[in-house]
């Protein structure tokens, strides 16, 4: 008797199994989510071109640049770096500061940075530098993009 039960238990479970693979199977797959393309960066001098930026001086003392700015090139750009210099009538480095874009800015795209810099007395010209991660830029100042 009791080796009778266990056949039925064995059956049983071959049962189970085998119809739990094949309704598995007759299941379509799930749907992948879209994976990230990687694209690879230019390296190298990239182009870009740029509107006039604009200036404001904040209420607290804070002089906002903000560049728009478009990919040129015929790659992407990563991580597309704005440097600014502040210096005082007598060349000596006075303040500035350094932002980037967090992703790369891909052929024919526009981003915007913004530069946040405390302003002080002393400060009498600025000048930008404009870099990448693979190397440097050759900025053009248009009045608008083409």
């Amino acid at each position: 008797m009791f080796r009778l039960n266990r056949a039925f238990l064995a059956l049983t479970l071959v049962l189970v199994l085998v119809g739990g693979v094949s309704a598995a199977f007759a299941q379509e797959p799930a749907s992948q989510p879209n994976k990230p393309v990687w694209i690879n960066p230019i390296r190298g001098t990239a182009e870009i071109q740029y509107l006039k930026p604009v200036i404001k001086v904040e209420k607290d003392g804070t002089i906002v640049t903000t560049f728009q700015l478009k990919n040129m090139s015929t790659g992407p750009i990563a991580r597309l770096t704005i440097e600014e210099f502040w210096w005082d009538k007598n060349n000596n480095p006075v303040s500035g500061d350094k932002q980037f874009l967090h992703k790369p800015l891909m052929p024919g795209e526009i981003g915007t940075i913004v530069l946040h810099t405390p302003k002080n007395p002393n400060m009498s010209r600025n000048s930008y530098k404009f870099s990448h991660q693979n190397g440097d830029i050759k900025p053009k100042v248009v009045t608008k993009f083409e």
